[in-house]
């Protein structure tokens, strides 16, 4: 496999199959819950957490920023295969727009896809959403980055397709 620029698989967000959002989102979790260890000690746990309880998370998160919702809905929501890869999608745009970080998830997306570890039929957007809403800033080198931009985009999508 031919070693690409971080820019590539970003400019080409909106055209991944599956199986590559499933990769990027899964390098991205790992980046994240990395360099978010230090401020955020369970910031690994959340990029763990299974659909069940992410769903109920997510819920939590969006009553805190001001929108009620049935935890209920929101899991339904992250099973939605469709619905999912939208939020997975407005969530690693974020990511893009932040240059230091997304060379980070760039090179272990590249990483990841070398080694072909994850189930191609599986999008986790719950997890690298909930990363996302949950974190308030990381630092990347001498680079802080905060995440209040990418948290507004990523709550944005997730009340659209709640319908809210």
């Amino acid at each position: 496999m031919t070693t690409q620029p971080a820019d590539e698989v970003w400019s080409r967000l909106d055209e991944l199959s599956d199986d590559e959002v499933a990769t990027l989102v899964e390098a991205a979790e790992h980046v994240l819950a990395d360099l978010a260890e230090d401020d955020e000690p369970g910031a690994a746990m959340l990029a763990k957490m299974p659909v069940a309880h992410v769903g109920p998370a997510l819920a939590d998160t969006l009553r805190e920023a001001g929108t009620d919702v049935d935890p209920d809905a929101v899991t339904a929501l992250l099973r939605d295969t469709e619905r999912s890869r939208l939020l997975a999608v407005e969530a690693l745009r974020g990511i893009s727009a932040e240059p230091v970080l997304a060379e980070q998830v760039a090179a272990a997306y590249r990483a990841r896809r070398e080694m072909m570890a994850i189930d191609p039929s599986l999008v986790l957007a719950g997890s690298l959403l909930l990363l996302v809403l949950k974190l308030k800033r990381i630092k990347v080198g001498k680079v802080d980055i905060s995440f209040y931009e990418v948290r507004e985009g990523a709550l944005a999508q997730l009340r659209s397709l709640l319908g809210r």
